[in-house]
């Protein structure tokens, strides 16, 4: 269907509250309006949007006309075609995809009246009875399935759910800020108000009376408490006394009728009952000095933890926190894996996270065809589906790669990761940040990657007369413009290796530097003062024209995600000409069109390299912490 005559508008956006809420999906080389409108019109959403050339959002509720801005803002060319405009930064062109209604809902569930006194007014009117659908779109990035939800038994609880809201997706993350957010009712679009760190001041007081289970924000991995800076808004985070990381419900499951309470945030978020006839009172907040880290655009308390995960409450990942990558990886790096959600690749055990490479059978590799489910890659290319034949193989190897790209994104910080580096021919670990939009350009490098710690799989790797394998850790940045990558790296070398014990890796990210150490020890950094980052990198300044709108350390000053994986081979970490132990040169040529089919040809001799355990990436434990 054509987006003729169905433009609305150029409307301002933001990634606290998404104009259009439902679906986010992203095309970094094919989208036009006319592709977002069709995939949402199949999807059955009222509305369709392109932003930042290369973005697609999907919603059903109108626009707000208090939003538009002049379409001259919304004139970002379209990857798919360059004579379309795609939006801009922050900027949507929202278009009508002519759907009638939302899919008619297999289920409704009405939900029971719920009343809310404040001091100050809400803008919404919450002492309605509502009705909800649990029809909808049921994932995100690149995938277009819907899942559908049984009805409702007669003994099960209503479907919780704001009446505002009711289009979004079921299964989002409470805490992506791309996505709807889910609120306690009392802490939803409140009116600027006192912050909560401003001590010499009363607080505001509220009252709660609520027929259902009572439920507070909470931020994913946070000890304590997030407390946004400049805004009235504090999300605390239900959590035990050990610091597990994990949200939890305040209280008990169960419905609550006519009683008011408070959640004490220094009781670990715990519920307290209070008597219906006196007010709520909120407890006092520390102190909050407001630091240069920033999550999803606002400004934090200094040394708060943001995130944090030790993998001992659960013995699964937790989803909330982590998102598993499914691709097949293309250019311009090209590894030999697949990354699947697969228990066999990445598990949680004695409270680590494990990610370890698998092996497919021969016959599948040479003949199969794989085609990923809820591909995170770009749909209809060799990044989803492919298929085995002659030299053209399937990649041999099954792996994981996970990141907390729907739970956290932040600019500058301090990032703490405990890890076991993997032993084996070939195998390389991924410890990243990589950036949540690429706002320098489309390529895979435009916008950089750090590299947290990197030592490759070989215990022994010879190349130009030095050995570049598992004794030595490389740290620091990736960078480049198309094929032109280069990197500004860090090294230190172990005589027996990286890969015998537990190391503490951090990152000190700050406005003009980034800073490495290993074992709280031997802090250097990558920056130069007055220096352009680009140029320490050895970009010219027409390269370098690509960063120079940017600061001194562009482009790594936009906000990052973390990112764990397990990689193998490919066409950028090992040299042509390296060889591991007995002076067994490397199977594969960088770029040849065999090189996949000619490593796997080679097992016989890296895989005696491999172990059950050792062969692992193991993580202990991930923190953020404010600066």
């Amino acid at each position: 269907q054509s987006e003729e005559g169905r433009l609305l508008g150029c409307f301002e956006d933001s990634g606290s509250r998404r104009t259009l809420s439902g679906l986010e999906i992203v095309f970094e080389e094919t989208n036009t309006p006319r592709l977002c409108l069709n995939v949402c019109l199949q999807l059955g959403f009222k509305y369709a949007g392109v932003q930042y050339g290369y973005e697609c959002f999907c919603g059903n509720r109108p626009p707000p006309r208090e939003l538009e801005k002049p379409e001259s803002e919304c004139s970002m060319k379209c990857p798919g075609d360059r004579s379309k405009m795609c939006g801009g930064g922050w900027r949507l062109l929202i278009f009508n995809t002519g759907s009638g209604s939302s899919p008619k809902p297999a289920i409704v569930v009405t939900q029971p009246a719920m009343t809310l006194t404040a001091a100050a007014e809400r803008p919404y009117t919450l002492t309605t009875t509502t009705t909800t659908t649990t029809r909808r779109p049921s994932t995100l990035l690149m995938n277009s399935q819907t899942t559908w939800r049984p009805p409702t038994e007669p003994n099960q609880q209503p479907t919780q759910q704001k009446p505002w809201d009711n289009n979004k997706p079921e299964d989002l993350s409470p805490w992506d800020s791309n996505k709807p957010q889910q609120q306690s009712p009392w802490d939803s679009n409140k009116p600027q108000q006192q912050s909560p760190w401003e001590n010499n001041k009363p607080q505001q007081q509220t009252t709660l009376t609520t027929t259902r289970p009572l439920q507070q924000s909470t931020w994913p991995g946070n000890p304590d408490q997030f407390t946004s800076w400049g805004s009235s808004q504090t999300l605390q985070g239900g959590l035990s006394n050990q610091n597990t990381g994990r949200p939890q419900q305040q209280p008990a499951p169960g419905i609550i009728t006519q009683t008011q309470g408070v959640f004490n945030s220094q009781q670990s978020g715990s519920y307290t009952p209070v008597n219906n006839n006196q007010p709520t009172k909120m407890p006092n907040k520390p102190a909050c000095i407001r630091s240069m880290t920033e999550v999803r655009g606002e400004n934090v308390c200094k040394g708060q933890t943001i995130f944090y995960d030790d993998f001992s409450e659960s013995p699964s990942i937790d989803q909330y926190k982590w998102t598993h990558e499914a691709i097949m990886p293309w250019t311009p790096d090209y590894e030999f894996v697949v990354y699947t959600k697969n228990d066999t690749t990445s598990y949680v055990k004695h409270k680590r996270l494990y990610i370890k490479p698998t092996l497919f059978p021969d016959d599948f590799v040479k003949r199969g065809t794989l085609d990923l489910e809820s591909c995170t890659g770009l749909l209809h290319s060799e990044e989803c589906r492919r298929q085995g034949a002659t030299f053209n193989i399937i990649p041999p190897v099954q792996s994981a790669r996970i990141t907390t790209k729907d739970s956290l994104s932040f600019k500058y910080g301090r990032i703490d990761i405990r890890a076991k580096l993997p032993v084996g021919d070939w195998i390389v670990p991924e410890i990243w940040l990589e950036p949540k939009r690429k706002d320098y350009g489309s390529g895979a490098f435009a916008s950089g990657r750090v590299r947290i710690a990197m030592a490759r799989g070989n215990e022994i790797l010879e190349y130009d007369g030095r050995d570049i394998g598992n004794r030595q850790l490389e740290v620091g940045i990736l960078m480049g413009v198309g094929e032109n990558i280069r990197a500004r790296t860090i090294i230190r070398d172990k005589a027996d290796g990286w890969w015998r014990s537990f190391h503490n890796y951090s990152l000190i990210w700050t406005p003009d530097n980034l800073q490495f150490l290993v074992d709280g020890q031997h802090q250097e950094s990558l920056a130069s003062p007055g220096s352009p980052l680009y140029r320490l990198a050895g970009f010219d300044e027409e390269l370098g024209e690509t960063w120079r709108h940017g600061s001194l350390i562009a482009p790594f000053d936009k906000e990052f995600y973390v990112t764990l994986g397990l990689s193998v081979g490919g066409m950028r970490d090992f040299p042509d000409e390296c060889r591991s132990a007995n002076g067994h040169e490397k199977p594969w040529r960088n770029m040849a069109v065999k090189a996949m089919a000619s490593f796997w040809e080679d097992r016989r001799i890296w895989q005696r390299t491999w172990t059950e355990e050792n062969s692992a990436l193991q993580i202990e434990h991930v923190m953020v912490t404010a600066l």
